[in-house]
């Protein structure tokens, strides 16, 4: 069972938590007024995929915009595919 802390013997002591959090994969239950507001856990191997995922798709997404700007700039009927692959050769 997770150990439940107040709000602010959580912010007194969030380091110490954060620690045990990582060191012991232990999960806190932070409470206010005694309800449960957050779970404090580890960050998983599942967690780790799913950022790299979100951070390759907002890359990709900005990749597509920028192309589709540079398309636009040079007034040019080129696919955005063409246009980053000659951004990409103008880096």
């Amino acid at each position: 069972m997770p150990e439940r802390i107040g709000v602010k013997e959580f912010k007194d002591k969030a380091t110490q938590m954060l620690r045990r959090v990582r060191e012991r994969k232990e999960e806190i239950i932070v409470t206010m007024d005694g309800e449960p507001i957050a779970i404090v856990r580890p960050f998983t191997q599942d967690d780790r995929q799913k950022l790299a995922l979100e951070t390759q798709r907002k890359f990709l997404r900005k990749g597509a915009a920028l192309a589709c700007q540079m398309a636009d700039q040079l007034d040019a009927n080129i696919s955005a595919l063409e246009a980053v692959a000659s951004q990409r050769r103008t880096l």
